[in-house]
C-alpha cells in the first residue's frame, strides 16, 4: 500500500505543469480582468519561469518543452481549420482562431515525460533502435494532418510501433522496491489520463469539439488512442534526446 501511494505522489508531482494548467483552467473562469485565453498564456509562461527558477525544469529541458508547444501549436492551427474543435471564447492572443496557450497543453505532455525521469528514476530496458522508433512518431505526427485527405492510417502504424515496444521495459522506483512496466501498457495508460483531462478541460470551456456545443458531452473514448499516440510522440522524442546527450556526456568524459 505504502509503495502505491508513493506512486500516486509520484505520478502527481510529474504532472505538476499539467495540473497547474487544470487549476488555471478553473480559476480564469472567475477573473475578468483580461481575456480568458491571454489570461492562460501569462499564467503558463509564468509557470515555466517558476520551475526554471525552483530547478524543477533545467533550461535545456525548457527548450524542449517550448519546441513541444510549436509541435502542438502547428497541429491545433491545423485541426481547428478543418473543424474538429473549436476555441469559441475572444483573445488577443489568438491566431487563426488558435490561442496561443494552448500549445502548452501538448508542452505539459513533454513536461510530464520530463519530470517523471525525474521522480521515478526511470530506465529503459530492450528498447527498439532509435532511428525506427523515430520514423514511426514522425509517420504518426503526419497522420495527424493527413488523416482526412489520404486517410486514417494510424492503426498500421500503431501496430508497427507496438510491435516495437512490445519488449520494451519500463524501470521505475515508487518508495524503496524496484518496478517494471511494459511500455504500451504506459503508453496507453498515460493515454488514458490526459483523456481523463482532456474531458476536465473541455467541461472548463478550453475549447469545444463540434459535439459539444450545444451542451457540455465526455469526449468519445476513441481520444484515448489520438492521445496514446502523442504521448508516444513526446516520449521518443525526449528519450532519443537523453539519450544522445549522454552519449555525448560520455565521450568527453572518455
Amino acid at each position: 500500500m505504502r509503495e502505491f501511494l508513493t506512486f500516486f505522489v509520484k505520478q502527481v508531482q510529474a504532472s505538476v505543469f499539467a495540473l497547474f494548467i487544470f487549476s488555471m483552467l478553473a480559476v480564469s473562469q472567475w477573473q475578468h480582468v483580461v481575456p480568458r485565453y491571454d489570461f492562460m498564456l501569462a499564467a503558463c509562461l509564468a509557470m515555466q519561469v517558476y520551475m526554471v527558477w525552483s530547478k524543477l525544469e533545467t533550461k535545456k529541458e525548457l527548450v524542449a518543452v517550448t519546441a513541444f508547444h510549436g509541435v502542438g501549436l502547428a497541429l491545433e492551427l491545423y485541426k481547428v481549420r478543418h473543424g474538429s474543435w473549436t476555441y469559441p471564447e475572444f483573445a488577443y492572443t489568438k491566431f487563426s482562431g488558435v490561442p496561443l496557450y494552448s500549445g502548452f497543453m501538448y508542452a505539459s505532455v513533454a513536461s510530464y515525460v520530463f519530470q517523471a525521469y525525474r521522480v521515478f528514476g526511470l530506465e529503459f530496458t530492450r528498447m527498439p533502435r532509435k532511428a525506427w522508433a523515430l520514423l514511426g512518431v514522425g509517420l504518426i505526427y503526419i497522420n495527424f494532418f493527413t488523416a482526412k485527405t489520404f486517410g486514417d492510417n494510424r492503426i498500421w502504424i500503431i501496430l508497427a510501433l507496438l510491435a516495437m515496444f512490445l519488449p520494451s521495459q519500463a524501470h521505475f522506483t515508487c518508495r524503496e522496491g524496484r518496478f517494471r512496466m511494459p511500455m504500451p501498457v504506459a503508453f496507453g495508460l498515460i493515454g488514458f489520463f490526459v483523456w481523463v483531462g482532456e474531458n476536465l478541460c473541455t467541461y472548463l470551456g478550453a475549447w469545444l469539439y463540434p459535439h459539444q456545443m450545444d451542451g457540455w458531452e465526455l469526449v468519445g473514448a476513441t481520444k484515448i488512442v489520438s492521445w496514446s499516440m502523442m504521448v508516444m510522440v513526446a516520449f521518443v522524442l525526449i528519450w532519443t534526446w537523453k539519450e544522445r546527450g549522454e552519449e555525448r556526456e560520455a565521450l568527453v568524459a572518455g
